[in-house]
């Protein structure tokens, strides 16, 4: 292998590293140096009618251009190599003669534009579902391939579909990331992930509001902190304890403090909550403590447009529900909508038959609960 300019340990590991790469499968030129080949492209997924799939490539005429002929007239679906016996290499004069393929419509129009006549496909496959093709090509100019090449790629071909599984993996725990970073920035309670010396690691929106009023608590120096001296001290406490009992194995402690607020207004409820251990070597830059703080006065932001899929309520009807979860008066809310206190009385009897309920309490229950918080 080391004929072909590359050795198999440096292909290898160059597909290893692939899957953890800042754009993964961008870099697929060792590949194609160590099969001598024009274009690599790797298909991740077929395309379809409207749908130009996932492909990556390397080489001069390798291209995934929406407005190529290749997907506009749909010769994807004349691919030779698409019924192969799954992981084992296969020519394209395996399955047609020179002198036919020189006749094929596919030929003329998918081969010949980008100077296309040898051709090797592998269809890969694994018990896990994976899906994937390889395609690579030479032009006319160069040799067909040949055994020392098909031979590279069988002792290839499972150690790229391990790297792709673990691509996929990878992909997977980056969309439930995804979700769950999501999921967080809505919630109307504040919440902050500290690291053992209470450095900051994220925030969520509803924690940004309250820190940005640096009443009673903020962030020095990237750590977080208490303004009162007593406070502070027994958060610290708090901290370490909920630390020591994550690294005991109790995961599930949680510990509750109330802070003063600067301004005297309120105080805050503060919960600190272990973190579930990761399976990662430990770091001191991993987070390892949930703070969770709620405010009386701070706003409870809901989506009007969720309570109006939810229950079917008209914009106005929205607007004084959410008015009303934050505290606000029939008198409070016919002032800030400009309507009478009949009308608010009204919109609530409509409201109460839409969300089958009938108490004010019951109401801003319903809401506080319902998916309309995750704005």
């Amino acid at each position: 292998m080391d004929d072909l300019g590359v050795s198999f340990n440096d292909l290898i590991s160059a597909i290893y590293e692939e899957p953890l790469a800042p754009n993964p499968w961008q870099q697929l030129g060792t590949l194609r140096k160590a099969l001598e080949a024009q274009d690599v492209y790797l298909v991740l997924r077929q395309p379809t009618d409207g749908n130009i799939g996932l492909a990556f490539f390397d080489g001069p005429f390798a291209s995934a251009s929406p407005h190529a002929a290749y997907y506009l007239k749909q010769l994807y679906t004349l691919d030779p190599f698409l019924n192969l016996q799954p992981n084992k290499p296969v020519f394209l004069s395996d399955i047609i003669d020179d002198k036919k393929l020189l006749q094929l419509e596919y030929y003329r129009l998918a081969l010949a534009p980008d100077n296309i006549f040898h051709m090797l496909g592998v269809n890969i496959r694994n018990e896990k579902g994976l899906r994937a093709n390889l395609r690579v090509t030479r032009n006319r100019s160069q040799p067909p391939f040949g055994e020392v090449e098909r031979r590279l790629c069988e002792d290839m071909i499972p150690h790229l579909a391990r790297a792709l599984q673990i691509y996929n993996r990878i992909s997977e725990l980056e969309s439930e990331r995804m979700i769950y970073a999501d999921a967080m920035t809505q919630l109307a309670m504040a919440t902050i992930f500290l690291d053992e010396r209470r450095g900051v690691f994220t925030t969520n929106p509803a924690a940004d509001y309250l820190l940005a009023q640096k009443d009673g608590f903020g962030v020095l120096n990237g750590l977080f902190h208490l303004e009162s001296p007593m406070q502070h001290r027994q958060l610290c406490v708090l901290i370490d304890e909920v630390v020591q009992s994550q690294r005991s194995g109790e995961v599930d402690l949680a510990r509750a403090l109330l802070v003063n607020s600067k301004s005297g207004k309120s105080q805050y409820s503060l919960i600190v909550r272990s973190m579930p251990p990761s399976e990662r070597p430990e770091s001191l830059g991993e987070p390892v403590i949930a703070l969770f703080i709620s405010s009386p006065d701070q706003p409870i932001e809901t989506s009007t447009d969720l309570l109006q899929e939810l229950f079917k309520l008209t914009p106005a009807e929205a607007k004084l529900a959410v008015l009303l979860t934050n505290g606000f008066t029939i008198e409070n809310i016919s002032a800030e909508l400009g309507i009478s206190a009949h009308t608010v009385r009204a919109h609530l009897r409509s409201i109460f038959s839409k969300t089958h309920v009938s108490r004010q309490s019951e109401l801003i229950r319903l809401i506080l609960s319902s998916a309309a918080s995750l704005k």
